[in-house]
């Protein structure tokens, strides 16, 4: 059939626009629900996360990823090199930051989940003072404490004495991974 008129064209092209928005807003409704239960973020965990984000100077949705990617939010999680719990803090870890606090707690506590998000918000905090870049930051909280042989390499460092480089590639990747996913809950809850 030959479209004989300019009013019927432009009626059938405004119909094709119409439709294809339509179409578009419903795979951006399924996407977003698909992103909503691939990265939750639990509200039983909310007032620890904004209260320790706050404390501790470090945005919510770091803390949110490293949950995610350590536990899965799963608060009794025990993961690989002795991994305790949310934020996945080992005894030694959680001993160290102990000492600084002045804190008289058992490795027990890592189990609770106001603990175990208050020392790891501290260990990101006291990881951003090293390193001074997120993305960097990420690396080394998954890199456990090999982070410290990366501060002794001077091939690490710029001549400004910044730190430019994570030199383990498996970690630097690692560390990516959960950079991503911050930036994805950075974008899905805290953006514009």
């Amino acid at each position: 059939m030959k479209l004989k008129t300019p009013l019927i064209r432009s009626v059938v092209i405004i119909s094709i626009l119409i439709l294809s928005v339509i179409i578009g807003l419903i795979i951006s409704a399924v996407c977003n629900r698909i992103d909503l239960k691939k990265y939750p973020r639990p509200d039983n965990y909310k007032d620890y996360v904004s209260k320790y984000a706050e404390e501790y100077a470090v945005p919510e949705y770091i803390i949110y990823a490293v949950i995610k990617n350590e536990s899965n939010f799963d608060k009794g999680r025990e993961g690989e090199n002795g991994k305790i719990g949310l934020m996945g803090i080992t005894v030694k870890e959680f001993e160290s930051m102990l000492r600084i606090t002045g804190e008289s707690l058992s490795k027990d506590a890592l189990y609770g989940p106001e603990t175990n998000i208050k020392y790891g918000a501290m260990k990101l905090s006291l990881l951003y003072n090293r390193f001074e870049k997120w993305s960097f930051v990420t690396a080394a909280y998954v890199s456990g404490d090999k982070y410290e042989l990366w501060l002794s390499d001077k091939d690490n460092f710029d001549e400004e004495g910044n730190f430019i480089k994570v030199p383990d590639s498996e970690i630097a990747d690692k560390g990516e991974d959960l950079f991503s996913i911050a930036e994805k809950y950075e974008e899905m809850y805290y953006g514009e």
